[in-house]
């Protein structure tokens, strides 16, 4: 059983996250491979801020002094 979702996969890929045998988020992955956008099922205990439990979130990338991203 996987618990987290991968941050990198094959390029123009989808990975899945169950619980309880129902799809909870569903992560896409851009043209290198990076992680690109979430569509998650649950409000993941944040009502207040997610108060539509379905609900998405993008990433964006900035190269850091240390090289990291």
């Amino acid at each position: 059983m996987v618990y987290g979702v991968p941050y990198q996969r094959e390029a123009n890929s989808g990975f899945d996250r169950y619980a309880d045998g129902q799809s909870v988020v569903r992560r896409y992955y851009g043209k290198i491979g990076k992680a690109w956008l979430d569509i998650n099922v649950t409000d993941h205990a944040g009502a207040k801020m997610h108060p539509i439990a379905l609900h998405a979130h993008t990433w964006s990338y900035s190269e850091q002094e240390e090289g990291k991203v």
